[in-house]
């Protein structure tokens, strides 16, 4: 998405104009919870809305180390890891909607709305025949409505210094599957084998998960060309200049040749 990781990302989003109301401090946690969840995890939508809080539970191989088992396509079941960072988010997610996080036989799902809109669709989704509330989490949709517009308004914050033009425009159109790729992304930037990104990701094929090793060795070269550019822009100046400039007393044309 950009050069910032997902989860820091998430730490940029605001609302404008004064914050009056606690439901709304609790919506922006909650997009930061949503935002910086997907992307650490790489979860698809809809395994992100089917994780409840049964799912979340403390490795018993890593002291300290949170791990979310999900079923993804074709009832694949795995296992991912899930940051401490993110759990602290999800945690004070929960404590907005009153619910106690440290009960892990909890089986509330681990994200849901805030706020809900006056539309019949939501009354049946969340509230039962008696007009009580009910907690069934996000819609598949929801969820990604949710994050889509989460990241325009990133996107349109003119107050916000870490987004160049580029990266601005590519949020503005980004869906929350976009979180997903820069999970896998990231996983091979790190060299982490590709096996464990496939494993991590639930491809059922190893060719899906090359796509990702790929954009990063498509960066790389981008990344170098850039480089070389600006090494040869370099050059031009110095063989125009009587004098090199001087880098720990050695001449930085001298310096150039030996890289």
């Amino acid at each position: 998405l950009c050069s910032m990781p997902p989860d820091e990302l998430a730490t940029h989003f605001r609302l404008h104009g004064p914050i009056t109301k606690k439901n709304i401090s609790a919506h922006v946690r909650l997009i930061r919870a949503a935002i910086s969840f997907l992307g650490d995890t790489g979860l698809r939508r809809a395994e992100a809305t089917n994780a409840k809080r049964t799912d979340l539970k403390l490795s018993t191989l890593r002291l300290g180390q949170w791990e979310l088992t999900t079923v993804g396509k074709r009832n694949k079941e795995r296992t991912v890891p899930v940051s401490k960072r993110v759990v602290e988010l999800l945690q004070a997610h929960w404590e907005d909607r009153g619910l106690d996080f440290r009960y892990g036989m909890e089986t509330r799902p681990l994200l849901a709305p805030i706020a809900l809109p006056l539309t019949e669709s939501s009354k049946r989704r969340h509230f039962d025949e008696e007009g009580e509330p009910v907690d069934p989490g996000f819609a598949v949709s929801g969820l990604g409505r949710l994050v889509s517009r989460a990241m325009t308004e990133i996107a349109d914050d003119k107050l916000n210094p870490y987004l160049d033009d580029d990266e601005r425009n590519r949020l503005r159109v980004a869906a929350a599957h976009a979180l997903r790729h820069t999970n896998g992304t990231l996983l091979a930037s790190l060299s982490m084998p590709l096996d464990v990104v496939q494993r991590r990701l639930g491809h059922e094929s190893l060719q899906t998960t090359t796509i990702y090793v790929q954009a990063e060795e498509q960066r790389v070269l981008d990344e170098s060309s850039r480089i070389e550019q600006l090494l040869g822009e370099m050059t031009v100046k110095l063989d125009a200049q009587p004098s090199a400039p001087l880098i720990a007393g050695v001449a930085l044309d001298r310096v150039l040749e030996l890289v």
